[in-house]
């Protein structure tokens, strides 16, 4: 019987050392689940001064940093739990866990992939999608969301954060695809329909849009994303009531949509002609503490008041809009400020803008027209009239174009070379 006894004393300690981390965690587990975390740590960081090379002690003071947010210890407990366990994907997680919310995504994706390549678990490649995502990495994104697709066919968030990268990538083609299976698998879900409508949207297919973000919006009635690209895709379909209903509740909203949709509604009140729309809008605008768009809202609003013949704080408006403006807008600023002084009949300040919008812009044919107006109708200057009609008319020279402008053009010229030539 002597030969079995250290076998019996192996068995016996093994089953009492085994007994006792059950009882340890036991007791770790009681402090943590009801969120008593600073107990659960003390408990810990006792049990680790009688055995300080436990991987699961260390791993579990790890989850205590963790969700106390402190993510510096928290990943180097997990990484003294994986020197003796260097097979344990969940550590890796939790190491890719704790980076990502640092905001060190390199490395947290250097962990999710750790993971991957040790049991391709779903959670992990979906985080490392996530990261992708949130490094604007939108093909290693859709690369790895559609290899766990490939493997979770009902996964709704990976189709949904799928179809936003292929959104950000201009993919509309492939977000239209991957959305529509994502709503056959339901139909009310409203992530996966907003990516849908957006793409619909985007690739010019406005009935669907608006079809299917009206879906949306019943099922999100708050969401202000899809009723702005709702109330943009009422603007295309020329449906102005609902775009103006759109766009307004998300222009009267605190959301991060309430800039685009004022912009939205200036310049869509501005191209129907409602002038006193477009400035209430503008000047609701300009109360938000923003420097975003105000080259585009004082520039519209110059134009709104200067046909509501409010002149003076149209020109204010203007020198506000070139302010802030880059080149493409500068230029339509110099001949909307030279037809406002037209309007006021200041014809020199008139012809000085305008000729600084034909300096920056020397192929706008419009332009040359209102020089023209102004050398023949109020200076009675033949020569420059003339001038300024014919490169007027020279824009058309090769195209098939027989408007009023054309024709009052061409007759203008020849009238002005019979008085200044003496023909007939």
């Amino acid at each position: 019987m002597k030969i079995f006894k250290p076998f019996i004393l192996i068995i016996f300690f093994s089953v009492y050392s085994l007994h006792a981390q059950e009882v340890t965690l036991t007791k770790f587990f009681r402090f943590f689940i009801n969120a008593n975390y600073d107990s659960s740590r003390a408990f810990i960081e006792k049990e680790l001064l009688k055995d300080p090379d436990n991987p699961v002690l260390h791993l579990y003071l790890g989850r205590v940093f963790l969700v106390q947010k402190k993510y510096s210890s928290a990943i180097s407990c997990f990484k003294k739990a994986i020197q003796n366990n260097k097979s344990d994907a969940a550590i890796y997680n939790y190491i890719g866990k704790a980076y990502e919310e640092q905001g060190m995504l390199s490395e947290a994706a250097d962990a999710y992939t750790s993971s991957i390549k040790l049991d391709s678990s779903l959670y992990a490649q979906l985080k490392l999608g996530s990261i992708f995502f949130k490094q604007n990495n939108y093909n290693a994104c859709s690369a790895v969301l559609i290899k766990l697709i490939s493997r979770d066919s009902t996964n709704l968030y990976a189709f949904y954060l799928l179809g936003r990268a292929f959104i950000r990538s201009g993919k509309y083609d492939s977000t239209i695809i991957i959305s529509s299976k994502a709503a056959h698998i339901d139909s009310t879900n409203y992530p996966n329909l907003l990516n849908l409508g957006i793409a619909f949207f985007n690739s010019r297919l406005y009935k669907d849009a608006v079809e299917t973000l009206r879906k949306a919006v019943i099922i999100s009635p708050e969401s202000y994303e899809a009723r702005y690209y709702l109330g943009y895709s009422y603007i295309k379909l020329d449906q102005r009531a609902d775009a103006v209903t759109q766009l307004e509740f998300c222009a009267n909203s605190n959301s991060r949509f309430k800039q685009k949709a004022l912009i939205a509604l200036i310049d869509f009140y501005r191209k129907i002609g409602l002038n006193k729309e477009c400035i209430r809008t503008a000047k609701k605008f300009l109360e938000l503490d923003t420097k975003n768009y105000l080259t585009t809202v004082y520039f519209h609003l110059g134009c709104a008041l200067s046909d509501e013949q409010n002149y003076s704080e149209a020109d204010s408006a203007f020198q506000k809009s070139l302010k802030f403006s880059t080149l493409p807008l500068i230029k339509g600023v110099y001949f909307y400020r030279g037809l406002n002084s037209h309007k006021q009949k200041e014809y020199i300040k008139a012809i000085n803008y305008y000729q600084k919008a034909v300096a920056l812009n020397p192929d706008d044919p419009y332009t040359y027209y209102n020089l023209a107006i102004v050398y023949d109708e109020f200076y009675k200057d033949k020569m420059p009239a003339i001038k300024y009609y014919q490169k007027f008319l020279d824009y058309y020279k090769n195209k098939d174009d027989n408007s009023v402008l054309v024709q009052a053009a061409t007759n203008r010229i020849k009238a002005l070379k019979q008085k200044l030539y003496f023909t007939k």
